[in-house]
């Protein structure tokens, strides 16, 4: 054989052993750790972190799908960094070199105080056993800030097996704008009751009033100061709602005594969440009080008594028939002099994250009501609404709402809707013009 040829050979026998012994790209198979995410393990660790908090005076976190997948997503790309023999520098940058913050903006969607930066998220990582990960936190100052911050209310946990007995545990600490969870105690006695906290929000610093009704409605509490943990009433059947009043914001969160325990105990597996957003909580400025109290103003406004809504427990309801000017449109649009509601009537979940009504004389855009509360836009619910209305009146009740998600408060001076013909508007295009009200307008999105 030639020399050339054999050194051929050989230089192929080298590039192939050279790729052999190259690390594997850290990508793959990531989708194989996440799959070996150890739900019993990850539960063990919360609860572990839970009952740290409380005995800090902190209220227990409340499992959230997003934060867990968001923790999911990091530890398996970690995973594949260490089986690759890869050099980790940073636990908390992933494959694109985003940070926690920038991941939860911009991969998982996750509610901001405002812009991006305004986030309220932060990300411990440790590698070891349960109790190894729990006493590296407590003695490490900026771990144990993340775990004990008043701030947090959400979580997500990962536990993805390493080598040996050692797990290597992501936690996802976060708060989102009026998203206020209530726990309850192993015994059914006792709520943990959340706050805001958040250096972004408008409402910090202010105390919160607090009063429970049972799922019709009707008071069972009379209006309390906010507490870390309230005995639940003698009153109180398997599903009770908690009215936070905070100034002149208001959030409404449901509470079912039954799913909704804190996880508190090593074994025990946290509450399985329902599909819809959790916690169960809707927002409004002013615009949500008991029957029995008077509605916090502003200055120069008088107040007003208002029934608590009790559409979060209505059931769906099936759609109005609309008008035929319009076959099988995505939404109605229905206006008079006290009021403006969106009400989805398809089940094609529109997307309305780019909506806009608009004329001279104002405009209403969803990223508005997305501030006062948190809702599915980019797939509203059929028979689920929207809702602007007159400060000093009622929050309506439309025909046909199984749910309004968010309703906003507006001056007399805005019911731009009276004042002439609107447009409606998806980012920034024209879809359809509507005629002044009072009136109704259907609308086909897409």
């Amino acid at each position: 054989m030639r020399r050339s040829s054999v050194l051929s050979i050989l230089l192929g026998l080298l590039a192939a052993l050279t790729l052999l012994s190259m690390p594997a790209d850290a990508s793959v198979g990531a989708q194989d750790f996440a799959s070996q995410n150890d739900l019993q393990n990850a539960a063990d660790l919360l609860a572990a972190l839970n009952a740290w908090r409380v005995s800090e005076n902190q209220v227990p976190l409340y499992p959230n799908p997003t934060l867990e997948r968001m923790a999911v997503d990091q530890a398996a790309y970690i995973r594949g960094l260490m089986a690759a023999g890869r050099r980790i520098d940073n636990f908390h940058i992933d494959s694109g070199g985003l940070d926690p913050q920038q991941r939860a903006y911009s991969q998982y969607g996750w509610q901001t105080y405002g812009t991006s930066a305004q986030i309220e998220i932060s990300e411990n990582a440790a590698v070891g056993s349960v109790r190894f990960a729990i006493n590296y936190w407590r003695n490490s100052d900026i771990h144990r800030r993340a775990v004990l911050s008043a701030t947090y209310r959400e979580v997500g946990v990962a536990a993805i097996p390493t080598t040996g007995d050692d797990t290597l545990f992501i936690v996802v600490f976060g708060a989102r704008p009026g998203v206020l969870p209530v726990l309850v105690d192993a015994g059914r006695t006792t709520l943990y009751l959340s706050r805001e906290n958040s250096r972004y929000s408008s409402t910090r610093g202010v105390e919160p009033q607090i009063r429970l009704f049972n799922e019709s409605g009707q008071p069972i509490t009379r209006t309390l100061p906010w507490s870390l943990t309230l005995a639940i009433p003698a009153a109180a059947a398997q599903r009770l709602l908690v009215l936070y009043t905070m100034g002149d914001v208001q959030a409404i969160t449901s509470v079912d005594l039954q799913r909704d325990i804190a996880p508190l105990t090593a074994g025990v597996l946290p509450p399985t969440a329902p599909p819809a957003v959790i916690p169960n909580t809707t927002q409004t400025r002013a615009a949500v009080v008991p029957t029995a109290t008077l509605a916090p103003t502003r200055p120069g406004r008088t107040a007003t008594n208002m029934p608590i809504p009790t559409a979060v427990f209505t059931p769906s309801l099936p759609p109005t028939v609309a008008p035929t000017d319009m076959p099988d449109p995505d939404l109605i649009i229905t206006y008079d002099r006290n009021s403006l509601v969106i009400r989805a009537v398809s089940t094609r979940r529109p997307n309305l994250t780019g909506l806009r009504l608009i004329n001279g004389a104002g405009n209403i855009t969803t990223a508005r009501w997305l501030a006062i509360a948190t809702f599915p836009a980019d797939a509203f619910p059929q028979n689920q609404c929207l809702v602007l209305y007159r400060a000093g009146t009622n929050l309506p009740q439309p025909t046909g709402c199984a749910f309004v998600r968010s309703a906003i408060q507006v001056d007399g001076d805005r019911i731009f809707w009276m004042a002439g013909p609107f447009d409606v508007q998806f980012n920034e295009a024209l879809n359809r013009s509507c005629p002044q009200g009072p009136g109704q307008c259907l609308v086909k999105v897409g």
